[in-house]
């Protein structure tokens, strides 16, 4: 395990959609959305596990979103190393939603406060804090495994928001075989 600070880590989010000139050197380094696109995919790494068209959904939703205004991304990144990404969260921000796309603090630095501080900025964000999200849980894994994200994110919720998240549908095998999509503060379309 990383030996880090936890208690007194400089972070600093960056919203996509806000970001200056000056943030985009310093944060971002005038890198090609396609290396946005590699962080997001390294720090999101379980994502495809559960969501097999997680790269499609990516550059074809969320990139073509970032333009139109209905998407946004979070980053969050060390101001002492600003080109350390720590977490990241993908938000869907329409009228008829607003919700949590993806979210995640990269494992060395969860259980630091950051996971609870980026939330906050995302119902920011939202102008919304109660917005929809969905959390995978592999079947296969027990309820308490520390893998699960369902079981992660019933933690996290419980102790940090447990009036803002409300467990509407649990969807089996609707992203994947094997898996429940647990939705909270709204509802997913029934598949055909």
């Amino acid at each position: 395990m990383n030996n880090v600070k936890r208690e007194y880590m400089p972070i600093k989010i960056v919203q996509y959609s806000k970001l200056t000139g000056e943030e985009v050197k310093c944060y971002l380094g005038g890198i090609a959305i396609e290396t946005i696109f590699t962080k997001i995919v390294k720090v999101l790494e379980n994502a495809e596990s559960c969501y097999p068209t997680f790269r499609y959904w990516l550059q074809s939703k969320v990139f073509t979103g970032l333009h139109d205004g209905t998407r946004d991304i979070l980053f969050v990144f060390n101001t002492e190393s600003p080109f350390r990404l720590l977490g990241v969260a993908i938000l869907k921000n329409t009228n008829d939603e607003k919700k949590i796309s993806s979210f995640r603090v990269y494992p060395e630095y969860q259980r630091s406060g950051i996971g609870e501080i980026l939330m906050k900025r995302c119902f920011d964000v939202l102008e919304d804090d109660k917005p929809m999200i969905t959390v995978p849980r592999d079947m296969s894994l027990p309820l308490s495994d520390a893998n699960n994200c369902y079981s992660a994110f019933d933690k996290f919720m419980k102790k940090k928001f447990p009036d803002n998240f409300v467990l509407k549908q649990k969807l089996p095998n609707y992203y994947r075989v094997g898996f429940t999509e647990y939705v909270y503060n709204g509802f997913l379309p029934m598949k055909k």
